[in-house]
């Protein structure tokens, strides 16, 4: 190899390595990388077509004092949907498969009652017709699509060749690069409105609408985070993959447009559980598939070779 290849090949590979330390050091040392300035990709016909690269890295999950506590998790990257998954994508799959959802099953859901502030068991409520038997999604193709279970949402997920992320996963993309922060925004709650479609006033009273929505919203009506994710807090809670441990439920993530600020699942750390069965029309999901680098297990972690 000529001599001035050979230390080109020097340089470059110096450059790999100092990045590598960099970044191992922002992630050993709990300095934070600055957040990433990702372009989201564009809305077609009022909802999203494609899936953010997450970068992954190690970071402080959860927090100490809440749930399980706070630990150290390494990620290998990952892609994850850009938005949560719509009626129309929802229905395509249906369309695709055959499938038949839980709550058709049934016959029943839950549906969350104004006038009193309660839960309802509804007959005929579904994915089809998300506020009752009269109601329906005509009209509503960009809307989260909602009274999915986790079984659901996790044969949507085989469909599609994607999987439903870790709560590992989901909580490093809501955090968007910068771990030092309670909302993927920041950590005043007042800024909530122009990032997430959530409750505003005393619940169940009356919600003062001050983010423009009465319900669910469309996908993507609000500012994306760092990483190019949109709502990734608010308008629905998510399901997220199975943990490993026997007889444990599914986590849910994200709050969703009933959350309140004082109710505590709007922050990037906060976690909810159902059983697998579980529906209602505030809970949906969104996917991921593994990054092109990297090897993982089925958590998303970093494994050794």
């Amino acid at each position: 190899m000529p001599r001035r290849w050979t230390h080109a090949a020097l340089v470059l590979i110096a450059v790999l390595v100092t990045a590598h330390l960099i970044h191992r050091g922002w992630a050993l040392w709990g300095n934070d990388p600055p957040p990433l300035n990702i372009t989201p990709p564009p809305l077609v016909d009022g909802a999203m077509q494609s899936m953010q690269s997450i970068p992954g890295g190690v970071f402080t999950m959860g927090r100490a004092g809440h749930g399980p506590g706070a630990q150290r998790v390494e990620l290998a990257p990952f892609q994850m949907d850009a938005t949560e998954v719509t009626n129309r994508q929802f229905a395509e799959f249906v369309q695709t498969t055959g499938y038949v959802t839980v709550a058709e099953q049934r016959q029943w859901s839950l549906v969350f009652d104004r006038p009193t502030g309660r839960w309802r068991k509804m007959a005929g409520a579904d994915w089809r017709h998300p506020g009752g038997p009269d109601s329906t999604i005509v009209g509503r193709d960009a809307l989260p699509v909602v009274h999915v279970s986790w079984h659901d949402a996790s044969a949507f997920a085989a469909w599609a060749e994607k999987s439903l992320p870790t709560e590992a996963q989901f909580e490093f993309a809501a955090r968007g690069g910068v771990h030092d922060r309670d909302y993927p925004w920041g950590q005043d709650v007042a800024q909530s409105t122009k990032f997430a479609n959530t409750w505003q006033g005393a619940f169940p009273d009356a919600d003062q609408e001050l983010d423009g929505a009465s319900g669910l919203a469309a996908v993507g009506e609000y500012s994306p985070n760092p990483f190019g994710l949109y709502d990734i807090v608010g308008n629905v809670r998510e399901w997220c993959a199975a943990p490993t441990a026997a007889r444990s439920e599914p986590g849910l993530r994200g709050g969703s447009w009933v959350s309140t600020a004082e109710g505590g699942t709007l922050f990037v750390w906060a976690r909810q559980t159902a059983p697998a069965k579980f529906t209602d029309n505030r809970t949906g999901f969104r996917c991921v598939k593994k990054g092109e680098f990297g090897m993982t297990n089925d958590e998303g972690l970093m494994t050794k070779e």
